[in-house]
């Protein structure tokens, strides 16, 4: 039976829709009394008379830039989105991962570097340079990330900025932050989580295990307060069934 719940997750993988086009929406309001209203977005309204909705138009960023994270600057100047890699490597003529991008409104967005390029790509990382997340992880920007390791494996990593510009430079912690050597997909999808009541720091992932008849599983672990590496064990908060396969499969 286990070589059919390995193709029934392959069947539903090639439905996954993480590639939706984002569509616009009448909440991504990001400056005073400004509205910025996609030509497509649901005219839902914003409850303020008094602001001023000025139209735009998707995709905002017209180059490859899948799976995008968004944070705002401390100061308040504007936001940073960094996001996936088109087919980048190590062994590309001009390797660079994960491109920073800059925005005073969240609609016009300005390449301004990378996180990795030749000098400061991972020793331990080859190419599958997916997912990236920053973040400000108590007073310093770390992107959390997935990699695929120069075993084949398909882990998650960091990188810090080595001052207090989000754009740069930012320098690997030298290791893999997380691994699931058991998980057929590895562990991937990094994300970043502090509790706004208590404090503390966590970081959840993903594994797939189709070999147990669980296509996804969804871990989170605290951090330590550095950020890159962990202080307690990890712990399972969600997990697919056959009940409730197809639909995992097209939201997680």
């Amino acid at each position: 039976m286990a070589w059919k719940s390995f193709l029934l997750n392959g069947f539903l993988s090639m439905m996954d829709m993480k590639q939706h086009l984002m569509m616009g929406t009448e909440q991504a309001n990001c400056c005073d009394d400004h509205f910025y209203s996609s030509g497509r977005s649901l005219d839902t309204g914003h409850g303020n008379s008094a602001a001023v909705t000025q139209m735009y138009t998707n995709p905002v960023i017209r180059e490859n830039a899948p799976d995008p994270s968004v944070v705002r600057l401390r100061d308040g100047s504007g936001w940073v989105a960094v996001v996936t890699s088109d087919h980048s490597s190590r062994y590309s003529s001009d390797p660079r991962a994960f491109p920073l991008y800059f925005s005073s409104d969240l609609i016009h967005w300005q390449l301004r570097s990378w996180v990795f390029t030749r000098d400061t790509w991972p020793g331990w990382a080859q190419d599958n340079m997916w997912a990236p997340e920053l973040h400000n992880v108590n007073g310093r920007y770390i992107v959390y990330f997935v990699a695929r390791d120069m075993r084949g494996q398909t882990v998650s990593g960091a990188a810090v900025a080595a001052g207090d510009d989000p754009f740069g430079p930012y320098l690997d912690i030298g290791r893999p932050l997380l691994t699931a050597t058991e998980s057929v997909g590895g562990a991937i999808d990094p994300h970043y989580f502090k509790d706004p009541q208590s404090g503390p720091d966590y970081l959840l992932r993903k594994e797939d295990k189709p070999l147990a008849f669980q296509a996804s599983i969804i871990y989170i672990r605290e951090l330590h307060p550095s950020g890159v590496f962990f202080v307690g064990p990890a712990v399972e908060i969600l997990k697919s069934s056959l009940d409730n396969l197809l639909e995992e499969r097209l939201v997680a």
